[in-house]
């Protein structure tokens, strides 16, 4: 079914059902503030304080065992409902539909915000101190991507002919196949989501 939910602060959970439904509180909620959500067809996920992570599919949602109690603060849903989500201290957790959680060594220690997979299967982590980290599709090879902005990187989005992320006072990069460029936002105020859309 076609849903809007809206997380925050506290276990807040608003759910609203397309098209004529009101938004009500659903239950059971969350233990704890949720960071980061996305969906991706049928398929979602919600993350947040000491390791708190929502699955949502076709049937219903439900809590997933992170393995960590570390703080989640970046989610994404690749086709297959494959979730991942990063989070502090370098955290990078993966679990494929139906199967164990993984722990994926990402061969740093900042805190991380933000998570995307590419086509080609590679996985990219963003974070704190301008840190881009990418997962080869084996899950072991680790490359650092060179960054030319120091601040914190807080979400990351395709723009319809590449990656863009946004972070911490103003920060926009681009990538450029593996080189990341800023661009001028106009401001000094910290951003903290963004998305593209597009024609």
């Amino acid at each position: 079914s076609t849903r809007i939910v809206a997380v925050g602060g506290g276990g807040a959970m608003q759910n609203k059902m397309l098209p004529n439904q009101p938004y009500f509180d659903a239950s059971p909620k969350p233990e704890g503030a949720v960071h980061d959500m996305a969906f991706n067809g049928d398929f979602g996920l919600a993350v947040g304080d000491d390791g708190l992570m929502i699955f949502w599919s076709s049937e219903g949602y439900g809590a997933l065992d992170a393995g960590t109690d570390v703080d989640l603060h970046g989610a994404y849903v690749n086709d297959d409902g494959t979730v991942l989500a990063v989070g502090d201290n370098g955290t990078l957790i993966r679990r494929p539909l139906g199967g164990a959680t993984q722990n994926i060594e990402t061969s740093t220690d900042v805190d991380l915000y933000a998570v995307h997979q590419l086509d080609d299967g590679q996985i990219l982590c963003l974070g704190a101190s301008g840190t881009v980290i990418r997962i080869a599709s084996d899950l072991v090879t680790t490359v650092a991507e060179n960054t030319p902005d120091p601040r914190k990187i807080l979400d990351v989005f395709e723009n319809g002919d590449g990656l863009m992320a946004v972070g911490a006072g103003g920060a926009i990069l681009k990538r450029n196949g593996e080189v990341w460029e800023s661009i001028v936002s106009g401001t000094t105020v910290d951003l903290f989501a963004a998305s593209y859309g597009g024609g």
